[in-house]
């Protein structure tokens, strides 16, 4: 009795463990989790890595957002492909960027970090718009998460998908080291 009621638990156990499984490889996990998303299902368009261009207007020119676009091309494409391209999906071929205001202000409390993230079902250029410097660099961060490398094609694809993110809080975590540097609770509290 006890065997058989045990062996019941396990199998149900793994039949869940099957169904997440199953459906945390449908769509990416998004970090931090946006405000506002829709991602689609499953994979369905192709990223040519030899051809893919980050672009940016003239008139927003960026060199902290250049220096972001060398990063995240190594990030994204850390292999070149050795497989086809799905002949039944578009082809994503850039992500064109415009910044409301190009500055490059340090990063402080208050700053808009929002962005809006498009990418369509017809490929060609998926766009990020943003106010700030500082909300096109999140933006690159989840348009990294969208763009994965398809083991089974040996190729890029990526998610169709429409998101509209800011952080949540206005305010920054702290950290204070009072194991290598004490203070007192009169200190931290000033």
């Amino acid at each position: 009795f006890h065997l058989k009621t045990k062996l019941t638990m396990l199998s149900v156990v793994l039949l869940l463990l099957g169904i997440v499984t199953s459906n945390a490889q449908t769509q990416p996990k998004l970090w931090p989790i946006p405000s506002t998303y829709m991602v689609a299902d499953s994979l369905n368009l192709n990223v040519d890595e030899s051809s893919f261009k980050f672009s940016q207007s003239q008139s927003t020119q960026s060199s902290i957002i250049n220096g972001a676009f060398t990063r995240y091309m190594g990030l994204i494409f850390p292999t070149k492909p050795e497989g086809t391209a799905n002949s039944g999906f578009s082809t994503l071929s850039g992500l064109t960027l415009t910044i409301k205001d190009p500055s490059e202000d340090t990063l402080g409390y208050g700053m808009d970090e929002s962005y809006t993230l498009t990418i369509t079902t017809n490929g060609g250029m998926g766009t990020l718009n943003s106010n700030t410097v500082w909300g096109a660099l999140r933006g690159l961060e989840t348009f990294s998460q969208l763009v994965v490398f398809n083991s089974t094609q040996n190729y890029y694809q990526a998610y169709v998908s429409t998101i509209t993110d800011m952080p949540r809080f206005s305010h920054r975590g702290i950290l204070i080291d009072t194991s290598r540097h004490f203070q007192t609770k009169q200190s931290i509290m000033n």
